[in-house]
């Protein structure tokens, strides 16, 4: 398991990532053959299911992480907490299928349910922000995607700090939806640590993607 949630998501360690959540599955599955619903099986489960979809194989990572969502909304209940972070992590798989109306139904449980339990401004709440905002704009919507995204900045800001990574990509998908809403110059600005090289831009590749759309829109 914990090979598998390891955020170094590069080459090889896919790979290596894919293989361990596999057998982390089969071996909950086999050690509570009658507790097919047992908590850590459903974890199991959902850990593979985002590392297939960290994979490329998003449409098998949407099938296995709709399952841990079924079976911990039974067993957890439909509100709970564990219900919320399953259902905010099905959102990007969503999205990777083309699956817009559903991911952002799945986004915005996740956040009630969050918010029930913490306030807007908080951690727990800023952090799903960002992942129902890249939705937003996959819907070409820049409006409420800026409006998630400065939310999340401006809190995982005040928490982590400007240059944080968590702050920072909340920043720089920000200027992709300002980009949207024609602020191209605005979006450059909020780029800028891409281009200065900084080395606070932790996943450089994810970065300079953002900002070639941001270029692009600019019809550069």
């Amino acid at each position: 398991i914990i090979l598998a949630e390891s955020p170094d998501q590069n080459g090889r360690h896919v790979e290596e990532a894919l293989s361990a959540a596999d057998r982390a599955l089969r071996l909950a599955v086999n050690a509570y053959r009658e507790q097919p619903k047992h908590p850590r099986v459903i974890h199991a489960r959902e850990i593979y299911g985002r590392t297939l979809a960290n994979a490329g194989q998003a449409h098998a990572g949407v099938e296995e992480t709709s399952r841990a969502l079924r079976d911990a909304s039974d067993l957890f209940g439909p509100s709970s907490r564990r219900v919320g972070f399953i259902a905010g992590g099905l959102a990007p798989s969503l999205r990777r299928v083309g699956d817009i109306k559903a991911a952002l139904e799945n986004s915005h449980r996740s956040i009630a349910i969050h918010e029930r339990g913490a306030p807007r401004e908080s951690f727990i709440c800023a952090q799903t922000l960002p992942n129902g905002a890249a939705i937003w704009l996959a819907a070409r919507n820049g409006e409420k995607a800026l409006d998630d995204l400065s939310m999340a900045k401006e809190t995982l800001g005040r928490l982590f700090g400007p240059s944080h990574w968590d702050t920072l990509i909340a920043q720089f998908h920000g200027a992709v939806a300002l980009a949207y809403r024609g602020r191209v110059e605005e979006a450059r600005k909020e780029l800028g640590p891409v281009e200065e090289r900084s080395p606070d831009v932790k996943n450089r590749m994810s970065a300079l993607h953002l900002l070639g759309t941001v270029n692009r829109l600019a019809g550069d």
